[in-house]
Order: structure tokens, then sequence, then C-alpha cells
């Protein structure tokens, strides 16, 4: 759960402080809509390789990749000096993210089938628990010291 809530907060994070993104980097409407699309879409480019590699090489390597993929994108992200980067950073946090969720899957399946919903509901609650998280803070920690 908590490394689906970090990566809900490093996704949802840049989202939230939109506001203040916008005007440090001159981004328009329609570049301030594009920040979840880009992170998403860089999930769904790595989530059915992120499966593979699970398979291939166990969940805590494709676990332990995925976080570091998602520091990485946030690093380029937040020190972007232009929009370009910035959307650079944002799409390789989206790798990082897409290769999270099938390792998640492997660690969080319980021995016995009749627990296994139960189990998932649990890992999945991560996902918006990072975005409220990252919704509930970044903004005021932005406003105070910057977005970066």
């Amino acid at each position: 759960m908590l490394a689906l809530a970090a990566g809900g907060f490093a996704v949802v994070g840049a989202s939230a402080n939109a506001p203040l993104i916008r005007v440090d980097l001159r981004l328009t409407e329609v570049g301030v809509g594009a920040i979840a699309s880009v992170a998403y879409l860089g999930a769904m480019l790595t989530s059915r390789t992120g499966g593979r590699a699970t398979d291939r090489f166990g969940p805590a390597v494709v676990l332990a990749t995925g976080l570091l993929t998602m520091a990485a994108g946030v690093t380029v992200a937040a020190t972007a000096a232009g929009a370009g980067w910035f959307f650079i950073g944002i799409a390789v946090t989206g790798l990082g993210y897409g290769i999270v969720n099938p390792a998640t899957n492997v660690l969080a399946n319980p021995v016995h089938a009749r627990r296994r919903g139960l189990v998932m509901s649990v890992k999945q609650a991560g996902v918006p628990l990072g975005g409220i998280v990252a919704g509930a803070v970044l903004p005021a920690v932005g406003s105070a010291a910057g977005w970066r």
C-alpha cells in the first residue's frame, strides 16, 4: 500500500501544485491539463513490461526499480528549467509508476484465495491515499517554499 501511495503522491503531486508550476514554467491551460495525462501515459507504457519483469526478476527488484525511476522523474521535473524538461520528468515518473503496480500485486497476493479481494483492496487504497496526501500537503508547502 505504501509503495502505491508513494506512486500516487508522485503522480498527483505535480497536478496539486499546477497553479504554481503554470506560472513558473509559463504553461498554458492545455499544458496544465497535460500533466496528469503525460504521467498516466508513461504508466500505461510500462505496465505490461512491469508485469513481465516481475515474473522474470521478482517483485522486490521490480518494485525498487519503479520507485527509483519515479524518484528520478520527480527530480528531473522539479529541477526543470523549462516546460520540455518538466514534461520529460513527469513522463519518467509515470514510467516508474507503471512498473510498481504489477510488483505490488505479486507481493500482496495472499496464500489463501479467500482473502485475495480484501488484500488487493487494501493495497489499491494506496493510490488515492497518495493523491489525498499530495493534495492536502503540497499546495501549502508549495505556497510557502515554492513548488520545487
